[in-house]
Formats: structure tokens, C-alpha cells, sequence
């Protein structure tokens, strides 16, 4: 009952909206730039202390990227190209700052500091590295990065967590961690990593500001300005459509729901692609996933491939959701190694079934989109 439910569901959402004749994918992955778990030993030592960390797949496998990953990814996507003999690409949507552990807590954890993506690549990863192989992936258009937001991080109830000594978030604060889960909800999630979940007007007013100082950062950062945007774990009210409106956002990546939070509650609200809001900014619906770091099922292929069938069926550009946690292998390597041979493999029988494909990134989907409509 539950499979025909979403298939029901996924033509629906389907039909809905901005449709083309192309055959246009896009690949869209969530959190890069952004700490996770910062060693395999800071993983023993939480466990040690009681932590319950294995219960999160994102903090067993998902770190800072390092050159490495890069490299291995790239590989993969240079091997397969599109009829305009362009590669398989991946919008990177990026985070652009991480936590300065040691200044929050030199103020007593009273003040928030963070550190940039430079920074965060230099104390965490492989540093000029990994700048190098990042800067390398966009000249040759494997991947184009957009804006996730400042932080992956809700910066003032973490800050509160810290002040009234949260067990649990101390002990991952000492290993430079925030995404551990906790037993208690805090305002709609049970962790932290919702940046854009609010309570009160006051939260509101934070985001806007993180908002704008993210933006600015990943324009100093990229050297252009970013497209489209995707609120870190799909929380996020109007303030946030109007804030990024006005600094030049076209286009809000997402699922079919977007979670409004309302005080303790969310609200849902289906979108489609191609669905305009009142801030004219375009809908951009993910309707394939490629997730085998967070599926515990042996046809993630075979479910990608009908769910971007689906999609070309009903003339909608494919947009595949696959998290950056797919491609990291500096806490088990395994885990990256063979989820790349699982995205060669999809991207081969993709090209095969339809060798009119075109590898678009999120940015260029909206600029087709904007064109087709004028």
C-alpha cells in the first residue's frame, strides 16, 4: 500500500508545474563545507563517555571534505558525459562557516565566533588542498557550488545548550562537534543542525543576518554570486524566502515539503518545480534520491532510475538529491569508494536509457526556466 501511495504521489507532483521536452538532470548535494565528525578517534572517545554517536549515519561516515574526495569524485564524473559531451555535474550546495571552538570558549561560551570555509578547510581538512581540488571542480564543471547557508547550525539554541552545560553537547563541543543527536526535542528537531528553525522573533532577526553574512561570504569566497539556495534541513519560513529575494536568490532548492516553523510545531507546505512565490523567486523540487550512505535498500539504483523515468515521463527536468555524506572516506573509506562505483553505475545506465541527457546544475535549471517562460 505504501509503494503505491508514493507512486501515486510521485506523478502527481510531477505533473504539476514547468515541464520541457529535454531531458534535463540535476544533481543536488547537501553540506559541504560543513564539520560533522572531526576524527575517527573523536568517535571512540564519545562512545567512551556514553555518547550515542553510531545511531547517526551522518556522524559515522560524513566529515569536512578533504582533496582526496574530491579527486575520487571527479574521477567518476569526468568518465561520463552528456550529449553536449559536458560531465555529470553536482550542485554542491555549501556552507560557508563552522564554529571557533576555542574563542566561544575563551568568552565563557557567552559570545559566538566562527571560523570561515578557508579556515575550516585549513584546521579540518587538507587545507590549500583542498581549496585547490574544490577550485579545480568548478573550472572544469563537475561541480558548481550554491549557498546552504552560514552555518549548518541553529547558532543561538546550541549557544543556550552550551550555557546551561548540556551534557551531551559538551562532550562534542570538546571534540569539535555539534551534530550529535540529544534524547530531547529542541524547538522541532532533536538536534541542532536545523539553522533556520525559530521560536520567537528574535531568532528571526538572527537568521537575516546569517543570511546576508553568508551570502556575502560565499561571493568573496566563489567569486560569484549564488543562484538558488537550500535551507539546512528544509526548515525555513518566509523571512528567509524575503531575506534571500532581496539579495539576488532566484531559485529555493527543496523537497516537496517545506517545513514552516510556527513557535514548537512545523507546518507543511507541498511545492513543485516551477511554482513562483510572492517574492518571484521558482520552486526547485528534488524527485529522485541517490542516497546509499542513508538507505538501507539494495536497489538504490533501480529506485533513482524509476524515479528519474518518472519524471522525463512527464516532461520534468530530474532532480536527484544526494548528500555530500555519499562521497566522504576520511572516517571509513569504504563508504565512499563504494558509493562512487554506485553513482558510475547509475550514471551509465542513465546515459544508456537516454543518451539525450543533459548534466545541468541548479543554477543553470533556473536560468532554462526563466528563458523557456519569457
Amino acid at each position: 500500500m505504501k509503494k503505491i501511495k508514493d507512486l501515486i504521489f510521485h506523478n502527481f507532483v510531477n505533473a504539476l508545474g514547468w515541464h520541457t521536452d529535454r531531458k534535463l538532470l540535476v544533481i543536488e548535494s547537501d553540506d559541504w563545507g560543513s564539520l560533522r565528525m572531526t576524527s575517527k578517534e573523536a568517535i571512540i572517545r564519545l562512545e567512551g563517555l556514553g555518547v550515542e554517536v553510531t545511531n547517526d549515519r551522518f556522524n559515522c561516515f560524513d566529515a569536512l571534505e578533504n582533496s582526496q574526495d574530491f579527486s575520487r569524485l571527479f574521477e567518476v564524473l569526468d568518465r561520463r558525459r552528456d550529449m553536449h559531451g559536458n560531465p555529470a555535474c553536482i550542485t554542491t550546495n555549501t556552507i560557508m562557516a563552522n564554529p571557533d571552538f576555542s574563542k566561544i570558549e575563551d568568552s565563557g561560551f557567552q559570545h559566538y565566533h566562527y571560523i570561515g570555509l578557508k579556515e575550516s578547510y585549513e584546521r579540518y581538512s587538507d587545507g590549500e588542498s583542498a581549496m585547490s581540488a574544490l577550485s579545480n571542480g568548478v573550472k572544469q564543471k563537475f561541480i558548481y557550488p550554491q549557498f546552504h547557508g552560514r552555518e549548518h547550525l541553529n547558532v543561538s539554541m546550541w549557544m543556550n545548550a552550551l550555557r546551561n552545560n548540556s551534557k551531551t553537547i559538551m562532550h562534542g563541543f570538546k571534540e569539535h562537534v555539534f551534530g550529535l543527536k540529544i534524547k530531547d526535542k529542541v524547538a522541532n528537531k532533536n538536534n541542532y543542525m536545523a539553522a533556520f528553525d525559530t521560536v520567537d522573533d528574535k531568532d528571526i532577526q538572527t537568521n537575516e543576518s546569517a543570511i546576508l553574512d553568508g551570502l556575502n561570504m560565499f561571493e568573496d569566497f566563489f567569486e560569484f554570486k549564488s543562484k538558488t539556495f537550500i535551507a539546512p534541513s528544509y526548515i525555513w519560513g518566509d523571512s528567509v524566502e524575503k531575506t534571500t529575494a532581496d539579495t539576488g536568490i532566484k531559485g529555493i532548492q527543496g523537497i516537496s515539503f517545506q517545513y514552516i516553523p510556527t513557535g514548537k510545531s512545523l507546518k507543511k507546505k507541498l511545492h513543485y518545480t516551477g511554482q513562483v512565490n510572492k517574492y518571484g523567486q521558482s520552486y526547485i523540487v528534488r524527485n529522485a534520491f541517490f542516497e546509499p550512505s542513508l538507505e538501507f535498500r539494495s536497489d538504490v539504483i533501480d529506485n533513482c532510475l524509476a524515479r528519474i523515468e518518472t519524471a522525463f515521463k512527464w516532461k520534468k527536468p530530474a532532480i536527484i538529491g544526494s548528500h555530500r555524506i555519499n562521497y566522504i572516506g576520511s572516517l571509513v573509506e569504504s563508504n565512499r569508494e563504494d558509493n562512487l562505483r554506485l553513482l558510475d553505475q547509475l550514471l551509465v545506465k542513465v546515459l544508456k536509457k537516454w543518451p539525450e541527457v543533459e548534466f545541468i546544475s541548479s543554477a543553470q535549471l533556473i536560468d532554462i526556466m526563466k528563458s523557456a517562460k519569457q
